[in-house]
């Protein structure tokens, strides 16, 4: 009596397979474009335009303004990002405030630190850390989901008014939500209490 082996499997089936690699959604790859772009001109404002200064008519950009009114304006400040992306989500145009939003953020941040090191060297460069990178460290991941979200909602709302059946599911937003205004009243918590004790 002969006995069969059974089959062995073959090495690759005894690989484990590779998770699926797909790339980042348009939305997300176009807002770290624009975040990347407003890092790189904000650095060049800063550094060769007096103070940071970059006016455009009635409109000036560039490098951070003292924020008054203590705990609440530095809220203000802070969340005002947070509420252009959420209006801008509800509208056909949300993909433009995403970028326009992821920009001129980075924009304003790069240029701070920029113009802070024109000032002071880099002793400038330990003040902009405190005054703009850990506050930046706290908010801006959330404001770069926050505009991705909403480069996603807007294109949402166009395929669900041209094209229903394409139209993809609706994410969950509460999380986001939560984690964003935590995260701004973090950040505004550490720049009206904290901060004047390191930079006094």
């Amino acid at each position: 009596m002969f006995l069969h082996r059974s089959a062995s499997p073959s090495p690759q089936k005894l690989r484990p397979r590779r998770a699926e690699q797909h790339p980042a959604p348009l939305g997300d790859r176009l807002v770290f474009s624009c975040c990347l772009l407003g890092v790189l001109g904000g650095a060049v404002v800063g550094l060769y335009s007096p103070g940071g200064a970059l006016s455009l008519g009635a409109l000036r950009l560039g490098a951070f303004q003292a924020v008054s009114g203590g705990f609440p304006g530095y809220v203000l400040a802070i969340a005002v990002w947070f509420l252009l992306l959420a209006l801008g989500g509800t509208s056909y145009l949300g993909f433009l405030a995403a970028l326009l939003v992821s920009f001129f953020s980075a924009f304003r941040l790069s240029c701070s630190v920029a113009a802070r090191f024109v000032s002071a060297a880099y002793p400038g460069l330990w003040e902009a850390l405190l005054r703009y990178g850990v506050p930046a460290l706290l908010a801006a991941p959330f404001l770069l989901a926050a505009a991705g979200g909403c480069f996603r909602a807007a294109q949402r709302l166009y395929q669900l008014r041209f094209h229903p059946a394409a139209a993809p599911k609706a994410g969950r937003v509460l999380p986001l939500s939560l984690g964003s205004a935590a995260a701004v009243l973090l950040a505004a918590a550490y720049c009206a209490y904290l901060l004047p004790l390191l930079l006094p």
